[in-house]
Order: C-alpha cells, then sequence, then structure tokens
C-alpha cells in the first residue's frame, strides 16, 4: 500500500495556526497582524483534490492545507510544520515573531479526500520537512513536506507551482489585480467551527505584489496580498491562477477572514525548484519539467500538428498558417520531428541536398536529403515513408503492378513515388508536373544546348543525357560514363577478337568489330546502320537501282554506299569522296 489508514484520529476541527486577513493595528509603523483562516463565502469542492488536508499531531491537534506539486511532494505554510515564537496579542509582529524547530515528521499527515473523517480514511505520512533556512516569520512562512510514499494519479495530479512569472498587479490598491482562486479545508467564518471541508472561493484578485506591497503593512518582498476569504484551517492552502498553477502560499491576514497574505511561489521559486529535484531524487522519479527550467505557462505544453482556423482550437496553443503549434525555448522543446524556430514549434524541414547532418536543421541526412524524426503523431510529407525517421521510398525498379512497388505506384514499368520541393527525385528521374510522380528523365533526344534538354544535360550538343544511377540503369546503346556519371553512347567500330570486355559496354559483332544496341533514341553513327537491334557496318559496293536496295539507304553510280568522314573510313578499294560518300578507287588513286 502507498497510503495509512488511521482509524483513531479524532480530528478536531481547529486550526493549527489559524492566519488570515491583513489586520494592522492603527498606530503609526504597526505591525501586528492576527493569524486565522479558511475559506469564507465559497463551496465544497470535490475536483480540487491536489489541495490536500494536514493533519498534524505536533503541539496539539490541528489542521492545515496545502498544494501537491509532485506526487510526493507539498507545499504548505511553514506555521503548519513548525512552532510560532515570540507572538504579540495573538497575532504575528514582523520584528518580533519567529519559528521554532521543525516537527518531527512523523507526526504529520496528509489527505486528499473532501472532508477530514474522524477514523476510516487513508492518509499519506510525512518522510520530511523543509522549510528556508531564516526562522523570521515574515516572508519565511512557506515550507515543503516531503512524502514517504508518493500520490498517484489515480489519486490526485500535482497542481504547477508558478515559480517563473510574478502576478500581475498594475494598480496596487487601486485596480483589481490578476484573478485567482484560493481552496482551502478551513472555517468559513471566525465564529465558526466548520472547518475540515476542502472549500473553494472563485473571483478573487491579488491587491499588490511583492515589491509593490508596503511594509507597514507587516508585509516583505517574498509575499503578496490578496482579496478575502480565507479564514482558520486554510492556512499553507494556495491561491490559483486561471490556468491551475499555484501562485501563492496562506501565511496570515486579518480578522474576519479578510485580506490574506500569501508567500509568493514566484519569489521563492528557485528554492522550490531546488526542493523538487531534492524531492524526485529521493523518490527515485523524474523530476517535473517545471524543476528543470521549463516555463509554466500551459501554452508551452499545448498539443501541435492539428489543423485549425484560430488560437482558440488549439488548446491554449497557436495556430499560425492553419496548424497549430505552440511556443518553445532552449529548455522547452518540441516534440518528435518539431524544432525551434523564432520561438515557435515548426516542423523540421525535409528534402534539402546534403552530404552529411551538419547541413540540415534536424542534424538528420539520409538518401542525400535533410530528413527529421517522424512517429504517429508527427507523419512524414508525400514521397515518405517512417521508420523512426522519414526515408524516401524508393524510385526505379521495375515492376509489373503497384503491389510490386513500395510506394504502390507503378508507372511505365518503374515504382515511383509522389514527388515535390520536399521530396525530390533522385538522379536520372524528373518530377512530372502531369503525373505528380518521378519519371525517368529520356536519353537521345537531339539537343543543341542543355536548355534543350528535361535533364538540362546536352553532350556534345548532340543528344539529350542524363545522370547515372544505380536504380535508373542507362537505356540500350548507352553505358554510364563514370568520370563525368552520365548516361553516353557506347562506341563502335574498334577491331575485335570475341574476348570478354574488350568492346567496353558494347559487344564484338560478326564482321569482329564492336558495336552496341540500337533503336530511334540510340541511332548508330556514320557508316552504320541498325540490324536486328544492333549497330551494323553499312555494306559498300553491291550494285543497286535505287536506294531501297541499299541497307545504309544509299545508291550511288549503280552501287551501294555509305557515309564516311575522319573516324568512319571507307573499305579497302574505296575512298571518302568530297561528297562524304564512299567511291571506288580508280587506279593508282
Amino acid at each position: 500500500m502507498h497510503r495509512r489508514r488511521l482509524t483513531s484520529i479524532a480530528i478536531a476541527l481547529t486550526a493549527l495556526l489559524a492566519t488570515t486577513g491583513c489586520g494592522h493595528d492603527d498606530s503609526p509603523g504597526g505591525h501586528v497582524v492576527t493569524s486565522q483562516h479558511a475559506i469564507s463565502g465559497g463551496y465544497v469542492s470535490s475536483q480540487d483534490t491536489a489541495v490536500v488536508g494536514i493533519v498534524s499531531f505536533s503541539g496539539g491537534l490541528g489542521i492545515c492545507s496545502g498544494s501537491l506539486i509532485m506526487p510526493n511532494l507539498v507545499l504548505t505554510a511553514r506555521h503548519c510544520v513548525a512552532p510560532v515564537r515570540n507572538e504579540v496579542n495573538g497575532g504575528v509582529d514582523c520584528d518580533l515573531t519567529y519559528f521554532g524547530s521543525n516537527y518531527s515528521p512523523g507526526q504529520l499527515y496528509v489527505t486528499t479526500t473532501t472532508t477530514l473523517q474522524q477514523g476510516g480514511q487513508y492518509y499519506h505520512a510525512a518522510r520530511e520537512i523543509i522549510t528556508p533556512t531564516s526562522t523570521a516569520f515574515c516572508g519565511n512562512d512557506v515550507a515543503m513536506v516531503v512524502l514517504d510514499e508518493p500520490i498517484y494519479g489515480d489519486e490526485a495530479t500535482p497542481l504547477v507551482p508558478r515559480v517563473d512569472s510574478a502576478i500581475v498587479v498594475n494598480a496596487p490598491f487601486s485596480a483589481p489585480g490578476e484573478e485567482y482562486y484560493a481552496v482551502g479545508y478551513g472555517v468559513t467564518a471566525d465564529d465558526k467551527d466548520d472547518s475540515g471541508a476542502r472549500r473553494r472561493r472563485d473571483d478573487l484578485n491579488a491587491t499588490c505584489v511583492e515589491s509593490q506591497c508596503p511594509t507597514y503593512f507587516g508585509m516583505t518582498d517574498t509575499e503578496w496580498l490578496g482579496d478575502t476569504g480565507i479564514c482558520s484551517g486554510d492556512s499553507g492552502g494556495p491561491a490559483i491562477d486561471l490556468q491551475d498553477r499555484v501562485i501563492g502560499v496562506v501565511s496570515r491576514g486579518g480578522m474576519n477572514c479578510s485580506t490574506p497574505i500569501y508567500g509568493s511561489v514566484h519569489a521563492w521559486g528557485d528554492w522550490i525548484k531546488e526542493t523538487a529535484l531534492h524531492a524526485a531524487q529521493l523518490g527515485g522519479t523524474t523530476p517535473p519539467n517545471w524543476a528543470l527550467g521549463w516555463p509554466t505557462d500551459a501554452s508551452y505544453y499545448a498539443e501541435i500538428g492539428m489543423s485549425c482556423g484560430s488560437n482558440g482550437d488549439c488548446g491554449g496553443g497557436l495556430c499560425i498558417e492553419g496548424v497549430c503549434t505552440r511556443p518553445c525555448t532552449e529548455l522547452a522543446t518540441c516534440p518528435t520531428g518539431y524544432g525551434c524556430n523564432g520561438g515557435r514549434c515548426a516542423l523540421l524541414p525535409v528534402g534539402a541536398l546534403c552530404e552529411d547532418g551538419s547541413s540540415c536543421a534536424s542534424g538528420d541526412c539520409r538518401d542525400g536529403v535533410c530528413t527529421r524524426p517522424c512517429d504517429a503523431a508527427t507523419p512524414c510529407p508525400s514521397g515518405y515513408t517512417c521508420d523512426g525517421t522519414c526515408h524516401l521510398l524508393p524510385v526505379g525498379q521495375a515492376c509489373a503492378a503497384p503491389t510490386d512497388c513500395e510506394s504502390g505506384n507503378c508507372l511505365d514499368g518503374r515504382c515511383t513515388r509522389a514527388c515535390g520541393a520536399e521530396a525530390p527525385c533522385p538522379a536520372a528521374f524528373t518530377c512530372d508536373a502531369g503525373a505528380q510522380a518521378c519519371m525517368l528523365l529520356g536519353v537521345g533526344d537531339m539537343c543543341g544546348v542543355d536548355g534543350d534538354c528535361r535533364s538540362g544535360l546536352c553532350q556534345d550538343a548532340s543528344y539529350c543525357t542524363r545522370y547515372c544511377a544505380s536504380q535508373a540503369e542507362c537505356p540500350n546503346g548507352y553505358a554510364c560514363d563514370t568520370a563525368v556519371n552520365r548516361c553516353l553512347e557506347i562506341p563502335v567500330g574498334g577491331a575485335c577478337a570475341g574476348l570478354e570486355g574488350e568492346c567496353g559496354a558494347g559487344v564484338c559483332g560478326a564482321d569482329a568489330t564492336c558495336t552496341r544496341g540500337c533503336d530511334d533514341l540510340a541511332p548508330c553513327p556514320t557508316s552504320y546502320t541498325c540490324d536486328q537491334g544492333l549497330c551494323a557496318q553499312i555494306d559498300v559496293g553491291a550494285q543497286c537501282v535505287d536506294a531501297a536496295e541499299c541497307s545504309g539507304g544509299l545508291c550511288v553510280g549503280g552501287a551501294c554506299t555509305r557515309t564516311c568522314d575522319a573516324e568512319y573510313t571507307c573499305p579497302d578499294g574505296y575512298h571518302c569522296g568530297g561528297d562524304g560518300v564512299c567511291a571506288k578507287s580508280t587506279s593508282g588513286g
């Protein structure tokens, strides 16, 4: 069990140190304030389970209130856990009143129940009491109680203490300051004996904060002045802002449950965070984000990524360009797949070309493009799949049906995928606007300049080519020249003997010369013709009547011939004439 049942407690519904109201005497420089405590004018609250009742057996039986700010840590008033010395006329004089040594933790118990019962209810035992170094009452009336066992989420969800920002009061004593509500287990009036029920009062306003408050009220700059409604038994209970963050700890005040003085959570912020880290270590748990320096504003914890029309759609976050986001800092980091950009969480960009992670906002380069972490809540853009990081879907594999492709997209016999600025196509492919997918760049179309080609690569002012790629081998008649990483025409014409590799990427033809495949986009060079899919040298000398009888389409002087140049010479007995065709050589010539 994580709780203790106390069956023999007769809970006296009187305050351990009743405190409330900011009453002070009428003499100049008066410092004496009475201490009484409980929620007056409020209502019983069964919902505020993180506001706990504190039962003490030290110095008599009494009750206080407190705030559960971690599963094993309660924030309360110091006078709830230590005796008060040198009271003046039953009240506190800031010049004289001080705290004695803390009570034994073994005499202190905490409960989350709505009503403190005489028996048969569970209480959580204290393990350690932590208080400020100074023993002066005024300005030091805060304490932390570390519990022996944590209070789990099914019983109560801890409140967040607003350790990072002060309460806002723009016109002290002249206009209402920041709104808050108060919760505690105290009585409802000074002459009542009805403490022991958790009550709440809403629509209260701060009057002055910290250094704004005059010292003649018997206050210090670690305190602030509240509104009303705090009575005996509410000592140590919280003032809570409209984001449900604890902003104050009830210390003392005036008669008739009026004008309470609160210990300022903001002023004690560093001490509260340090104590929280200590409590986390004792409990073997991870410290809450606010103890590690995160802002306490709820907007820093809002869910992001949903579509929105206004900030109101984003659960306290921000609506930017139709998508919910939230503010961020170096410590208040963004969720998976997001980075902090301009103080706002934004999806980490993907798709920029990279060689390593140093050029990527995410620090992650994959498949030659910047990527980012992904999960079900932060999916990848079109063209990617998620395997922990966004991974570009493969392109170029041969396919007969969409099911053959990881992307589910088979086009022109090759697997493809969606493409765009975030999902660039690999080398040898282009993003086709019509198909909205990566399509293989063509090779072999005639061109004069690079701009004539979709690939932007015109080879020798003759034909379009493209970069080579493992997923897109060069087409028929072409081979990858690794020196320039382009598909270039396979040369033909060299002598060969049928040995492996002597024709490079080509083949050794029947006429003992190297040749290659050919088609409309891989035409054969001068003096060759495409014969049954291979470039074959055009015959010269056969008798003809018209060009149709010649394999090369040239009939000159009753004989078939072919074009020629310095590279592609004529056969023995022929020479390259002035008209660029092979002509029979004359005797001696």
